[in-house]
């Protein structure tokens, strides 16, 4: 495990020289030296959790694997890009809020929410699975698209019946885990339903 490890380590790093975020430097520099000093209080911290990678990047903002190391559970930690850094947030937390009461197989489950320098992030339910756009384009049977779709539509409409709208609704933002499908709210253009 230590050499998969290592070599992990080492893949990231030259990675990392051709476009680091500052999130992946400092994450690299802990896992360099847990790897190096056998110390896994070196790796990065967000709150009480330990990144892992990063899973993702859109428009709005980076989602990273993370441990719970408290319940030693896998998470996701989606921050908002660097232009929120430092501005009013409290929309985030009204929706995470809002979504962390509303529980639906298709919906993302939240877990908690945080602010690491200046940058406010969610804490999710880490998901398996592939994007609704990558599902689409490979063969498949069409019932199997169609019910991708459907469940997409449910956690939509589950969604806005909890005041919650997704103002970017869009294939990339809707994975497609174990024949259930999940949608994942993006922190812009929010808005109440009434």
């Amino acid at each position: 495990m230590a050499d998969d490890r290592n070599e992990s380590i080492e893949a990231r790093f030259v990675s990392a020289r051709e476009s680091p975020s500052e999130l992946a430097s400092q994450r690299l520099l802990g896992a360099t030296l847990a790897a190096l000093t056998g110390r896994e209080s070196a790796r990065l911290r967000v709150g009480r959790y330990v990144l892992l990678g990063e899973l993702g990047r859109g428009g709005q903002g980076t989602v990273w694997e993370a441990e719970d190391p408290r319940i030693n559970r896998l998470v996701a930690l989606k921050f908002v890009q660097d232009r929120f850094k430092g501005t009013k947030t409290s929309w985030l937390r009204h929706e995470a809020q809002t979504l962390a009461g509303l529980h639906h197989e298709n919906i993302v489950e939240v877990f908690d929410i945080g602010e690491h320098e200046g940058r406010p992030y969610v804490v999710m339910e880490r998901l398996h699975g592939e994007c609704l756009g990558t599902f689409a384009r490979q063969p498949r049977r069409e019932r199997d698209l169609l019910a991708a779709l459907v469940a997409a539509g449910r956690g939509l409409a589950a969604a806005h019946e909890a005041g919650v709208i997704h103002g970017d609704f869009k294939p990339s933002n809707v994975m497609v885990c174990d024949c259930l499908l999940y949608t994942s709210p993006s922190p812009r253009d929010r808005q109440k339903s009434r």
